[in-house]
Formats: C-alpha cells, sequence, structure tokens
C-alpha cells in the first residue's frame, strides 16, 4: 500500500525524468528533494551580488571541449538554478543551487533523484564557466559555456511574462485532522488516489477508487496565467479564482487584520510584496470555499485560506488551502502543459 511517501517519490521521479548521462557522470548515492530548494544552503539576501540580477539565460557549450550541452538557467535572489542536457541526447539534468558571497555559483545537478555532480564557476561577460565534478569529486572537467539569449526576472511582469501558459494539476497531497493523511498524483499517466491513518498505533491505508467524475475533476483543474498576465485558476469552465495584473505587490485578500489571530502562513506575508527566498506568492486571500465546486471521492481540502506560489525553477504552481485553525491542509502541484 501507497501512502504519503508515495507521493514524494513520484514527484521526485517526474521532476528528474531524464536519460542516463555519459559514462563519465555516473551516479552515487546522495538521495535528495529537487522541489525543495531548502536542501542546499541559502546566502542571506542582505549580501551584495553585483552584476547578477535576477534573470532567466539560455547558454550553449561544452564540457572538457567535448561534450556538447546547451543549459536553461534562472537566478532569484541568491538561488540560481535550472536545466542541462547533452545535444546528442536532449534530456534534462537538473541543476540547484547557490550563488556565494564571491559572487561564485555552486549548483549541483540532480539526476533521477541523486547528486551526481556539480559545476561551479562564475557568469562573466556572457559566459558561465568553470568546473564541473562528479558527487565525490572522483573527477573533474572544465566546462565553458555562452549566453544565447537572457531576460530580466527583476519585476512582477518579467515573472508573469516568464511563467505565461497553463499549468495543469499533477498532484494532490495534504492531511485532515491530526493523523489522516491522503495524496492524490499522476503516475505514468494514470490517477490515483490513497489515503492513510493512525488505528491502534498503527498506519492503515486505503485505495479510493476513482469515479469518470472524478478523472475529468483532476484532468481539468489548472492555472492559466493569460496575456495580459492575469492569473486564473479553473476547475473544467468554472473560474475559482481570477487575480487581475497589478504592477507591483500580490493580490492580498486577507480579512483578517489581526495578524496573532491569522495562520502562521498568512501571518508573514505583505501586501506589497511577492518575493520570498526563491518563490513568487501572487495571490493570498481567506474566507474561501470551493467546496461545491471540488467535490470528489479522493480527499480534498476546499476551504478557509489559500496561497498561490510560482516557483521558477522548475515552472510549476502550488495552491495551497488550509483552514486557520488546526490541522486540515493540502498543497495541489501544477506543471505547465
Amino acid at each position: 500500500m501507497k501512502f504519503r511517501t508515495c507521493l514524494f517519490l513520484f514527484a521526485i521521479a517526474i521532476f528528474t525524468s531524464c536519460g542516463n548521462q555519459t559514462n563519465e557522470q555516473a551516479e552515487t548515492t546522495t538521495v535528495i528533494n529537487p522541489d525543495s530548494l531548502s536542501d542546499f544552503p541559502s546566502i542571506p539576501d542582505s549580501v551584495v551580488l553585483g552584476a547578477l540580477n535576477d534573470f532567466t539565460a539560455s547558454y550553449e557549450g561544452s564540457i572538457n571541449d567535448k561534450y556538447e550541452i546547451t543549459m536553461q538557467l534562472i537566478k532569484v535572489g541568491n538561488s540560481i538554478g535550472g536545466y542541462y542536457s547533452y545535444k546528442n541526447k536532449g534530456t534534462k539534468i537538473w541543476l540547484n543551487g547557490s550563488v556565494l558571497e564571491d559572487g561564485s555559483i555552486d549548483m549541483p545537478e540532480i539526476n533521477k533523484g541523486t547528486v551526481t555532480g556539480v559545476f561551479k564557476g562564475k557568469i562573466a561577460n556572457n559566459k558561465f564557466t568553470g568546473t564541473w565534478s562528479k558527487a565525490d569529486n572522483s573527477k573533474s572537467m572544465p566546462f565553458n559555456v555562452s549566453q544565447t539569449s537572457i531576460a530580466s526576472m527583476q519585476t512582477k511582469a518579467d515573472v508573469l511574462s516568464n511563467a505565461m501558459g497553463q499549468y495543469y494539476l499533477r498532484s494532490i497531497s495534504g492531511s485532515v485532522g491530526a493523523n489522516a493523511m491522503f495524496d492524490t498524483y499522476l503516475e505514468k499517466g494514470k490517477w490515483l488516489s490513497v489515503s492513510s491513518s493512525n488505528v491502534g498505533g498503527e498506519r492503515e491505508g486505503t485505495t479510493i477508487k476513482l469515479t469518470e467524475k472524478d478523472l475529468e475533476l483532476l484532468n481539468n483543474l489548472r492555472v492559466v496565467v493569460d496575456d495580459n498576465m492575469d492569473v486564473h485558476v479553473y476547475a473544467g469552465l468554472i473560474e475559482l479564482v481570477k487575480s487581475p495584473y497589478t504592477a507591483k505587490g500580490m493580490d492580498y485578500s486577507i480579512k483578517q487584520t489581526d495578524k496573532t489571530k491569522m495562520h502562521e502562513r498568512i501571518s508573514y506575508l505583505s501586501p506589497d510584496t511577492i518575493k520570498y527566498e526563491n518563490k513568487y506568492i501572487l495571490i493570498a486571500k481567506d474566507k474561501i470555499s470551493f467546496t461545491q465546486t471540488l467535490k470528489g471521492s479522493f480527499d480534498i481540502v476546499t476551504e478557509d485560506n489559500m496561497i498561490l506560489t510560482y516557483f521558477p525553477f522548475n515552472n510549476t504552481f502550488e495552491l495551497e488551502i488550509f483552514w486557520g485553525e488546526c490541522c486540515d491542509s493540502n498543497v495541489l502541484i501544477f506543471d505547465k502543459k
């Protein structure tokens, strides 16, 4: 029986669905979660990083003047990542790292859920140069890639321009009450749903049989950033949320004014800010209810508070829905199509 861990493993499989690398880059055994950027050290925002403003850029070049690669990078704050691929293979190997105090970059690569190597170097004069090393430092080779395109990620308009498109539901993961957990997720193109609870000190699980109506709903839950940079959340043809574009700040619609009475996930937010660490919080609302629309055989929390966040590194949206009191909460993850 799959429990909550199955979603974690599945997320890794989707996020790092890359082909085998060259034999010179054998895998090690350091397993991490590539969706969580906190797995890598962060540098305080107060650090001055010179000319390295937030950006998204494409590069082409080689490792060891032998292995031709293309690379796509996004820098947000002091985090930098993206992916690269070998020209003769085309599959993506994900990158996730930091800009250090001296402006240098330390960027591990993640292949099939495992740290297999690291790029260390600097960006200057439209080039990213340095050394690629295996994760165990048993081998290293120089790399040199040249910038082929770049776009700013400094403003909200920059971010939403980069995010334009449709993002469809990949998974729902959450908990209800003190000990019940649930996961509904896509695996090899098929929706699966499981739940579990602690009974007599042991966790017992149940597989949920999804109906045709459930599948229709799951397949049509999506986030859309349109050509006007308005942000929408849809369930089929029903618009659950619409956030018209504004040049600054988030769509902050919190009716509770006393921060001591707010849920901690809401209380640290500010209407004038959208960037937090390496993510962009675009919408925060309380007193919401999607119960009539999001009905299904599967478990899902549909009321009270919501936060919509954009993660530029893996180009995903996360919709959190949670109660202000106690324990009921879930996260819906959306991938771009």
